[in-house]
């Protein structure tokens, strides 16, 4: 069965555009952090161009056990909208602003930190945030390259 769910854009949805599909990683208390994690990492959104959803699959893929099997892009009429698990998640900025396809209450995610971290614990080494960096970064709302900023502004590191 799975726990299926599609990611796509306003954009992509009223364009009939491209979409995301995820098999076992589909269910909210994985999206969401999912897409909390694509954020702090800085990546570009999905509906500015297409980086933002090569950002998402790396990431997805590396949480799907690393065989990336599990993960699909494809334009949205070739993809499982109407999966009968977790429909379809409309975003924009990295945020659920519609979901379609299913009749749940938006979620409460008991662990999503637990959540988030699994996603960075899943990814290349060289890649990872870690925890408490993780957390820093989450509970105050920064992605890495404000923080990146910032430390370069504050210490006139901008020389290498």
């Amino acid at each position: 069965m799975g726990e299926r769910g599609v990611i796509t854009t306003r954009k992509d949805i009223d364009e009939n555009g491209i979409g995301v599909y995820l098999h076992w990683l589909g269910a909210p208390e994985d999206v969401y952090p999912l897409l909390e994690y694509c954020r702090i990492r800085g990546f570009r959104c999905p509906e500015d161009d297409s980086f933002g959803y090569a950002g998402l699959i790396q990431v997805a893929a590396n949480a799907s056990d690393g065989d990336g099997l599990s993960v699909d892009v494809n334009r949205l009429d070739h993809l499982d909208t109407n999966n009968w698990n977790n429909g379809t998640y409309v975003i924009e900025g990295w945020k659920v602003v519609k979901r379609l396809y299913c009749s749940d209450e938006e979620p409460e995610i008991d662990d999503f930190f637990e959540n988030l971290r699994d996603f960075d614990r899943a990814q290349p080494y060289d890649q990872k945030i870690g925890d408490v960096m993780l957390r820093a970064l989450w509970e105050r709302d920064l992605t890495i390259p404000e923080v990146a900023s910032s430390f370069y502004t504050i210490t006139g590191c901008n020389e290498f």
